[in-house]
């Protein structure tokens, strides 16, 4: 999607939540910092022939803040709605850094929304729900130390390369699937609606 090669839109697939809360703001910072140290793929850049590479230092990811208190109601809502439309439709370059974006505002009465958009690139929908455990642990406990992460995605694709490379039958699909690709018929032409 992100490629500009199909009609539909031009985003890349990523995932886009608010959530409302009363969170610290230096607090919220300083726990992301711990998740970037902790989960590699925050560090990541994909490179121009499609390789990932995890930076080791990055440069320091500051939590945007904007304070809406005490802004009138419709003006804050409109910011609100104008940060998602952004925020919601955005493609970061797939060679930059960060594939996410966080945006923190401060409401009235102590309140917060926190606006997350994780590039799919980086993540899968398991990985979701471990990211954002782990986020809660170091916010809840800035002091909270969790076990090492044993095993790297590196680590799972150079074994599963590896064991693909190395495995007659992988050989063998190899060269069936090579001689069948020209008899293969055409993908189906599906109606679509290319009214936005």
């Amino acid at each position: 999607g992100r490629q500009g090669v199909l009609p539909w839109g031009n985003v890349g697939t990523h995932l886009y939540v608010e959530l409302d809360g009363a969170l610290d703001p230096a607090r919220l910072e300083r726990a992301w910092q711990r998740m970037m140290a902790r989960h590699e793929m925050l560090r990541a850049v994909i490179l121009p022939l499609g390789e990932q590479q995890i930076l080791e230092q990055p440069p320091p990811y500051r939590l945007p803040v904007v304070d809406l208190r005490g802004v009138p109601g419709l003006v804050q809502q409109a910011t609100l709605d104008r940060e998602r439309r952004r925020m919601s439709t955005s493609v970061p370059p797939i060679d930059g850094w960060p594939h996410f974006e966080l945006l923190l505002h401060l409401l009235d009465d102590g309140r917060t929304r926190l606006h997350v958009n994780l590039d799919m690139i980086l993540i899968d929908a398991f990985s979701i729900d471990l990211l954002f455990k782990d986020w809660g642990k170091f916010y809840d406990d800035p002091e909270q130390v969790l076990p090492p992460i044993a095993v790297s995605f590196r680590d799972y694709v150079v074994a599963e390369a590896a064991i693909i490379r190395d495995s007659d039958a992988a050989r063998r699909s190899e060269e069936y699937w090579a001689e069948r690709i020209p008899t293969l018929p055409p993908p189906p032409q599906l109606p679509a609606s290319l009214a936005p």
